[in-house]
Parts: structure tokens; sequence; C-alpha cells
């Protein structure tokens, strides 16, 4: 069979044989499936039957295969979610790395580090963008002074150090033409 520790509610399907077995924890035994049932139990239901129910109410709330456990029809998920140490407890703590198959197809995947790396900014600046930052219309604040010419400034930063253009904002000092001219003075009445 090749399965050393099956949980409650685990599906084996002999070839051989051409059965569907459910395994059943509290007997420890695997055990011929009866089938399927959807939303309804069977009137007289035994240990190991399934049932689709997709009103579950208990965690994981969400459509549940479940299986019958002698007194219950139970969360056969629960069985692959709740950890169990090395001695078949239940309570023990995942410990070592959680490799996934590949890269989400699906909004709800959870998402590889090589992916993460490929499509998202790193909070560091370790990776560049590839394309433009679009803010549509939200502001960005919070910027720091520039301290190079490639650096953004924030609008406090510009309007202390330069004159706008419509002369709003009267000069604080000299204005150090070098040897160039002005031109195109008009004549003030």
């Amino acid at each position: 069979m090749g399965i050393t520790v099956p949980v409650n509610g685990q599906l084996w399907y002999n070839t051989d044989s051409r059965i569907l077995y459910t395994y059943d924890l509290v007997d420890d035994t695997w055990r011929t499936s009866s089938g399927l049932s959807i939303d309804s139990e069977p009137a007289f239901p035994v240990t190991a039957d399934l049932k689709y129910d997709s009103t579950y109410h208990l965690l994981p709330t969400a459509p549940q295969l479940t299986v019958y456990n002698g007194s219950a029809f139970v969360s056969v998920a629960h069985e692959y979610v709740e950890l169990k140490g090395e001695d078949g407890a239940r309570g023990s703590a995942m410990t070592g790395l959680l490799t996934l198959s590949g890269d989400p197809t699906d909004p709800l995947h959870p998402v590889t580090k090589q992916y993460g790396e490929a499509i998202y900014l790193d909070i560091l600046g370790t990776n560049a963008m590839t394309g433009d930052l679009d803010m549509g219309t939200k502001l960005i604040t919070n910027v720091g002074n520039p301290t190079t010419d490639d650096h953004v400034g924030d609008r406090g930063y510009n309007d202390d150090r330069y004159l706008e253009r419509d002369g709003t904002n009267p000069m604080a000092g000299t204005l150090n033409m070098g040897t160039n001219t002005i031109t195109e003075v008009v004549d003030p009445d």
C-alpha cells in the first residue's frame, strides 16, 4: 500500500481489487467505502462513510469532504490541517521548510519566493521597477529632502528654494547672474 501513517478519512484505491477504502482512525483500520452522499447523511451511516457537506459550519468553514467516525461526520481536511508529531500526538508544530510545487495559478494559492521576487518590489529597494508607477489620484507623502540631482523633492522643499514663474514669491537673497544678462525686461509703468 505504501501509506505508513494514514489519517482519519484518508482514501486509498486498491487497483488490484478495484475497491475504494477509507481509513478509520478510531479502529486503526481501512474500511470499504460505501460510496459518497451529498449534503444528506445516510439513514444508517457506518464508520468510513463519506459525505460531501456544502454547508460545513466548523473550521475550516467551507464545503468539505467528511467521513463518519462512528459517531459523527467530521472533516477529512481537518485531519490533514491538524499537525501531528512523530508519535502521532496531535497539536505538534510544523518544523522545517514547506516546498510549494510551483508558482500560483489561482488568486487563493500561496506565493513562492521566486514568484514574489519576480513580481513585487522589495521594500528595501534591492530590485528595480520595470514599469511606470501610476498613482491614479493618490499622493506620495513623507518624501525626504533630496540629496542628489536625481532625487524627488516635495513641494515644500521646492517652494522654499525656487522662484515661482508668476512672481508670487519674493526673492530672499541676491541674484547672481555670473556673466549672463537679463533680456526682454518689460518697463514697469
